[in-house]
């Protein structure tokens, strides 16, 4: 903090700064950085949260080749799909659909379950890629305007910013997802252990089942009896986690609505100044 602090007062005071610190901190550009970082910790999902919860449920990399394959596929799409979108209707709407695109896939993965695969999870992990691809496109297409229109001077700062934005984003949203998936996790599990009583007739049976698993192996019945309790307590361990991971995937559609009805009133009113622009004679 003090070596950034002490950055400031001496950049802010050259002449001819590396980063335009005042051009930074105009009501667009901030707006620009934050929309970036936002949608970058809603954009975790995908390289944390869906990663985590396979990797939870036994799933290796091998098995997630398809999952990765699409995922690239739907980037693609996405820079393809924006080029046709940018020409017809402008930047703006790009950013907008990028969001609900991430809604849309977010909420689709909200209801995983404990026998959930790979397979499960192509059709929504492909449409945010495909997001992500019109939500970058839109960030360049938007933030290199005004770049342009002053000569490209800025363009340093704005790469800055951008790249910046991208990195801090990635970072938040990664901390924030292993930090709301520990504490669901701990909730969810109490909340399950709690109905598992010993004398229960269907958790006697349970174990039974479990216990019994394991009986070519084991022969000592209280060894079973305690293969049984640690299988069961790794069963309570995976329904927690994948109830934890469906609470990332619900935090992440809401934020996403959030930062979707902002982007949208920010489009709307562009569109307005360029309809008011147009019709000044």
């Amino acid at each position: 903090i003090v070596c950034i602090g002490l950055y400031v007062l001496v950049d802010l005071n050259r002449a001819q700064p590396l980063l335009d610190l005042r051009w930074l901190a105009q009501p667009y550009m901030l707006r620009f950085v934050v929309a970036v970082l936002l949608f970058r910790i809603v954009l975790s999902e995908q390289t944390v949260a869906v990663v985590g919860l396979l990797t939870v449920l036994g799933q290796s990399n091998e098995q997630m080749r398809w999952l990765f394959l699409l995922a690239s596929a739907g980037l693609l799409s996405g820079f393809v799909l924006a080029l046709v979108v940018a020409v017809k209707r402008g930047a703006p709407l790009l950013s907008v659909l990028a969001v609900a695109m991430v809604l849309v896939a977010a909420w689709l993965d909200s209801d995983a379950t404990a026998i959930s695969r790979p397979e499960q999870f192509w059709l929504s992990q492909t449409l945010l890629s495909a997001g992500l691809g019109l939500f970058f496109s839109a960030s360049l297409l938007q933030g290199f305007g005004p770049v342009l229109r002053e000569g490209g001077r800025h363009m340093v700062s704005f790469l800055a910013a951008f790249s910046g934005a991208q990195f801090l984003g990635s970072l938040l949203g990664s901390a924030w997802i292993n930090t709301l998936v520990a504490q669901r996790q701990t909730a969810h599990f109490a909340a399950l252990a709690q109905h598992l009583a010993i004398g229960d007739p269907m958790v006697t049976r349970r174990l039974a089942e479990l216990a019994g698993s394991v009986a070519r192996w084991v022969n000592d019945p209280a060894a079973r009896a305690q293969q049984g309790v640690s299988l069961l307590n790794q069963q309570l361990q995976r329904e927690s986690f994948v109830l934890a991971y469906n609470d990332v995937f619900l935090c992440t559609a809401v934020m996403a609505a959030a930062l979707l009805l902002w982007l949208s009133v920010l489009a709307w009113r562009g569109m307005r100044r360029q309809a008011d622009a147009a019709a000044t004679p």
